[in-house]
């Protein structure tokens, strides 16, 4: 209503982010994810794709913020500051890294759709857990807009989601 009186450069600015597929497989909305936590998005909101590969790359280009002790789960940081967790497997922090193989370490600037990890599909299968991954924001509060395709076999690499993130203010702002 009174926006005339806003100083020019107080609306945030919004930098698009594009979202990849971390592997080949199946995409689903978050909300089918067999996981209260993901499903209700009390972590973040975001997609999951149901393996048919072992390899899981970067959905976003950024740094890497850690690599879970158990490597079941890696988080990266755009340059927009978008927050990302990529999470493998449900309940397979019980298996103590053993069907994990890391390629990243944290610190390590990354491009969407380098080999992030392999996770031994079949060693999954035998231990009974869910090899689902998931791409989760955990940084909403940031994001404008996100959107993601419809449930669909996709490729890793392959765009499959858009989030419109506020700019990071400056220090000292």
């Amino acid at each position: 209503m009174l926006d005339f009186l806003k100083r020019q450069g107080d609306t945030p600015e919004v930098l698009p982010v594009e979202l990849y597929a971390p592997v080949d497989g199946q995409l689903i909305p978050m909300t089918a994810v067999n996981d209260e936590a993901f499903s209700h998005k009390m972590i973040g909101d975001g997609f999951a794709v149901n393996p048919t590969a072992q390899q899981v790359h970067s959905p976003v280009s950024g740094t890497i913020l850690c690599v879970f002790p158990k490597k079941h789960a890696i988080t990266l940081r755009t340059n927009s500051g978008l927050e990302v967790m990529v999470h493998m497997g449900l309940h397979t922090v019980e298996l103590d890294g053993a069907p994990f193989t890391i390629h990243v370490m944290e610190g390590q600037e990354v491009q969407h759709g380098t080999l992030l990890a392999e996770m031994d599909l079949e060693q999954l299968k035998q231990a009974g857990k869910d090899p689902i991954v998931i791409v989760c924001i955990t940084s909403m509060d940031r994001v404008e807009d996100l959107s993601t395709a419809d449930p669909v076999r996709v490729h890793a690499n392959e765009i499959v989601g858009h989030a419109d993130v506020q700019a990071e203010k400056p220090t000292g702002a």
